[in-house]
């Protein structure tokens, strides 16, 4: 609770310190504008010029115990594990438009998954080898991989309206060495994923910002049908973006839902239903040493936590999530 409480004080002196700041702030010589520069959450809102060049990584560290209970009514917690999980992104685009409205990409993301027992196991055993027996005794399990290769494609649909870009793509993700591997991962499914981002300046000096992202993500079945069902992930998050000199400061909020087919028959085949919803607070910064280079560190915090899972549900006083990003043009 105190990790809690501390992290929303925190979020509402950033909101305070950017009501202020915006009134004030000042562009600085030598970088470009705020818009041309931001990226949260591994996207930019920047669609490249022909002939330029955008290399990306996106990295992201989630670790949570869940919660085991006796049946799926209420019911005494009989056991606690802890699931942790390290993704990192590598993305590079070219842009092939004169006018800067599409270009294309592509995608490589790399995966390490553990699932321990103990739910005091250390955050970073995540990080130890998938083939030491250490981090695969009795019931604990670590998986290390190739997760996807995908490609991606970038957008501003309307010459006059900048501010709004579309970034999607298509990823392959079987890339398991075994069927338990597929199945440990949630992998053996492709995926196709649409991001839509809009940003509304607050200022003549363009430092200040609103900024919205809407997420669309379907997990196809793949061929080994290890998992065999559609899954469908949606989101929505909303930034207040502020640059303070070469820093960006960004606390915002996003709202999650998954969906998935139900597993009786009692429903329609065409029917979903929610296998999860999140609501979490988030606070970044971003800095830009330079006009063509950025780094970004965030962290999140839950204040919504549910799955239709009656018998298992993330602890939230236990959930963390952190991400590092950068970004550079060529």
């Amino acid at each position: 609770m105190l990790k809690i409480k501390l992290l929303k004080h925190t979020l509402l002196f950033a909101l305070f310190t950017l009501f202020l700041s915006a009134a004030y702030g000042q562009n600085d010589d030598g970088l470009e504008l705020l818009d041309e520069s931001l990226f949260i959450g591994g996207l930019s809102p920047t669609v490249l010029t022909s002939g330029n060049v955008e290399v990306n990584f996106y990295s992201s560290l989630f670790s949570s115990w869940i919660a085991l209970h006796e049946s799926v009514i209420e019911s005494p917690v009989q056991d606690r594990l802890r699931l942790t999980e390290f993704n990192s992104n590598l993305e590079t685009y070219f842009g092939l438009s004169r006018r800067g409205r599409w270009d294309i990409g592509a995608r490589v993301r790399y995966g390490k998954r553990r699932l321990a027992n103990a739910a005091t196991d250390p955050i970073w055993d995540v990080f130890s080898s998938s083939d030491e027996e250490s981090a695969n005794r009795g019931t604990d399990k670590t998986y290390s991989g190739l997760r996807e290769v995908g490609v991606r494609f970038r957008l501003m649909p309307f010459e006059g309206l900048e501010a709004f870009t579309i970034n999607a793509g298509y990823s392959y993700g079987e890339f398991g060495n075994s069927s338990d591997d597929e199945a440990f991962k949630l992998a053996d499914r492709n995926s196709f994923d649409v991001n839509l981002s809009y940003f509304v300046s607050l200022n003549d000096q363009q430092t200040s910002y609103y900024y919205f992202i809407v997420n669309g993500t379907s997990f196809q079945p793949g061929s080994l049908s290890i998992n065999e069902d559609w899954l469908h992930n949606t989101s929505g998050s909303f930034f207040i973006v502020q640059r303070l000199g070469k820093f960006v400061i960004y606390p915002g909020m996003t709202y999650t839902l998954a969906f998935k087919p139900p597993s009786s028959g009692s429903f329609s085949d065409k029917s979903l239903i929610k296998s999860n919803e999140q609501l979490l607070g988030t606070l970044g910064i971003q800095y830009q040493p330079s006009f063509n280079t950025s780094f970004n560190i965030s962290a999140s915090m839950p204040f919504i936590l549910s799955t239709t899972n009656l018998r298992q549900r993330l602890v939230r006083d236990s959930y963390s999530f952190v991400t590092i990003s950068g970004r550079i043009l060529l």
